[in-house]
């Protein structure tokens, strides 16, 4: 006993010594500026780091490896780092399970291991598992497949996935034959959005039009593509010149006879339209064309389109819709949600209507019969987040996940006949889940709007303000957060962390009117509700300053970064991944033209001035003491240019608002989606700027 409390007397004593002097020996890459700048509105604003911009230049590329050299260095000076690895790595070292989905009579699921990832299948009775891809095998080991476009052929036969090398700079489609597992010659090239509809022989996909300088438009267009023909040979099915920045794809119905074509503008709001293709016309029939709502047709049964939208209901609802007069005003409602019921997506299986609603963010679920009386409920195994029961329309049982904060993820398999669920693939995690705690509450924000936060901690811990915590959040796009359970975050609990997440306004936790309190003018509502979220961490005795790291991803990390502008003080440390950060140009780099819904334009005066007013490159403060930063991005994304971080960083470290760190990962082969990778780097530096012994 002495002895441990003699070395861990020796730890600390270590830490806090190369804390002491670890901020003054980190001396940044040597970073050229350039004079670049725009004069909009009668504002001069500089951009002297525009250069990094071209990601693939010489120059950017030895700028990031020593960016990469520097945060090696100062992470080997934790004593601790290795541990933390080894231990994280311990902590996901089982195997995992996906929500199983079907195509006629055969199962397929996704497998991963620390050693083995690969797509299985097998019939209805079990018996024997097929391994249909095995992702670490010679012809898929140099791609990166997007597993959540991979579709199947309805006869079975043929699997399509897409994917991106480590040479392409848009996605490819391959198509592996099952029968004998070999790939086709066909090969789909320069796609820059995955979806894959199968009809008959074929497939409909989109891709973007380039010039004669073979730079990819923004114009689109949906093609045709026939087994065992050549690329240059598919048939253009549409394609739309009258807006540059609007993206079309198809989806086949269930049973091939319907093609709807959906269009979306950007963030938000689509229009959709179809063909039947059991008739002889061409024509493509309107259904919602404003662009100002959204709807989605989820099946054709007994002559009705049965469809979920937020048209003129803010908590979605869903409507039967005549084929024959599909026009808005002939919509029949039949199930509608409510502000503490909002409805989020459904299911039709066993020529039923499944609704997964939200109930204060938590997963409900109840079945409805096809006119919308309702039948019963689903008991779930407690409080907390439910994906799944994918299947057509006349399917008598499908699978779904469940798990929360503290319960890792468990597949259950559900019968609809009898409304029973039963265990379909357990979670082989370590994690005790009887030895935490999960709760849900709210505070106010600055204007008394009142905003949920979910936290979780291990029993019995002191509520004395001294818990390393992590609270992160995303308010942006539309987009629901949910409290879902990670292998990271049960390693934090496992070493007396708190896990908070804040929901605040910007998302779709409470509707369309929660999103649109977080977007464009009213984007410091979702900084403000993440600050007051600090405030009630503080409060309740769960941490102060000293020990609490804040955390957001893509637009997260946008909040992130304009928040330790506004409120340098408020965390040790900081998290920025895969983030918007150049708010003056994110119109300039990829995709960000998709965006202008969501944050605006700089184009008009009123949303220039406003990006300008929390742009985080554009408003840090020099004279302020900034929390340790540590920003993350993948450099092969594809979805947020790795040079809003790569800039980002190179401000920081110029003006260094105070003394303590500012490290940039680029890790390399990765696109937007960097969960898990790295991670280890992350909770050594968060450990350590706390000054915390592991």
């Amino acid at each position: 006993m002495k002895y441990i409390v003699f070395s861990l007397l020796v730890c600390l004593c270590l830490i806090i010594t190369l804390h002491k002097h670890s901020p003054n020996s980190v001396v940044y890459p040597k970073t050229k500026t350039s004079t670049d700048c725009d004069t909009i509105f009668n504002q001069i604003i500089k951009d002297p780091y525009r250069w990094l911009e071209d990601e693939n230049s010489n120059v950017a590329k030895d700028w990031v490896n020593r960016q990469n050299s520097l945060t090696s260095s100062y992470l080997r000076k934790i004593p601790f780092n290795r541990k933390i690895k080894n231990s994280l790595k311990e902590q996901k070292s089982y195997p995992k399970y996906s929500i199983p989905f079907t195509k006629g009579n055969k199962i397929y699921n996704f497998y991963s291991s620390p050693r083995d990832e690969y797509l299985y299948m097998h019939d209805e009775s079990k018996d024997k598992e097929h391994i249909i891809i095995n992702f670490n095998s010679t012809p898929f080991r140099q791609k990166t497949i997007f597993k959540n476009d991979i579709s199947i052929s309805n006869d079975g036969r043929y699997l399509a996935y897409s994917f991106v090398t480590n040479e392409s700079k848009s996605k490819n489609i391959e198509i592996l034959d099952l029968t004998n597992k070999e790939l086709l010659n066909d090969k789909i090239e320069s796609i820059n959005f995955g979806k894959i509809s199968w009809k008959g022989n074929g497939f409909y996909y989109t891709k973007f039009f380039k010039d004669k300088k073979n730079s990819p438009h923004q114009n689109s267009g949906v093609f045709y593509h026939k087994l065992g023909t050549p690329q240059g040979t598919d048939e253009l099915i549409y394609q739309d010149n009258l807006l540059t920045k609007r993206i079309p794809f198809i989806v086949v119905s269930e049973e091939e006879r319907f093609l709807f074509l959906y269009k979306f503008e950007g963030s938000y709001g689509n229009s959709i339209s179809f063909r039947d293709t059991w008739k002889q016309e061409n024509d493509w029939v309107s259904i919602l064309d404003e662009y100002i709502s959204e709807l989605e047709i989820i099946s054709f049964i007994r002559g009705r389109f049965i469809a979920i939208t937020d048209d003129d209901s803010p908590y979605r609802k869903v409507v039967k819709i005549d084929p024959k007069y599909p026009e808005r005003e002939n919509w029949v409602t039949i199930i509608k949600g409510k502000e503490k019921l909002k409805l989020d997506w459904i299911r039709i299986l066993n020529e039923k209507i499944l609704v997964h609603y939200s109930e204060q963010i938590l997963s409900k679920i109840k079945i409805y019969d096809l006119n919308g009386n309702f039948i019963n409920d689903v008991s779930l195994p407690g409080e907390g987040v439910v994906r799944g029961f994918v299947g057509l329309k006349n399917h008598t049982k499908s699978w779904y996940s469940f798990d929360n904060f503290i319960s890792p993820t468990k597949i259950y398999e559900y019968d609809l006949l009898n409304n029973s669920s039963s265990v379909y693939k357990s979670s082989k995690s370590r994690f005790k889940k009887e030895n935490y705690i999960f709760k849900k509450d709210t505070y106010f924000s600055y204007d008394i709007t009142e905003v949920p936060i979910f936290i979780a901690l291990k029993k019995g811990l002191l509520l004395n303000n001294k818990n390393p915590t992590l609270l992160y959040g995303y308010g942006g796009f539309n987009v629901t957060m949910r409290p879902s359970y990670k292998d990271e975050f049960a390693f934090l609990l496992e070493n007396d962390c708190v896990i908070a997440l804040a929901n605040i306004r910007g998302g779709n936790e409470y509707g369309s009117r929660w999103h649109n309190e977080g977007k464009l003018f009213n984007k410091q509502n979702t900084f403000n509700d993440f600050i007051y979220a600090t405030d009630y961490l503080f409060k309740n005795g769960y941490t102060k300053p000293d020990y609490l790291a804040i955390e957001g991803k893509s637009n997260g990390g946008l909040l992130i970064g304009a928040v330790i502008n506004q409120f340098s003080n408020i965390c040790r440390v900081s998290f920025i991944e895969s983030a918007l950060l150049d708010m003056i140009r994110y119109e300039a780099l990829p995709n960000g033209k998709t965006w202008d819904d969501e944050y605006g334009s700089i184009n008009e005066k009123d949303s220039f001035l406003n990006l300008l007013s929390y742009s985080p490159i554009h408003n840090i403060d020099e004279k302020k003491k900034y929390p340790s930063v540590f920003i993350l991005t993948g450099n092969k994304d594809k979805t947020v240019a790795s040079a809003h971080s790569y800039k980002y960083t190179a401000s920081l470290q110029k003006k260094k608002p105070g003394h303590n760190p500012i490290l940039l990962r680029s890790i390399p082969d990765t696109g937007h989606s960097i969960s898990g990778k790295n991670s280890f780097e992350k909770w050594s530096f968060m450990f350590f700027e706390m000054e915390i012994p592991f």
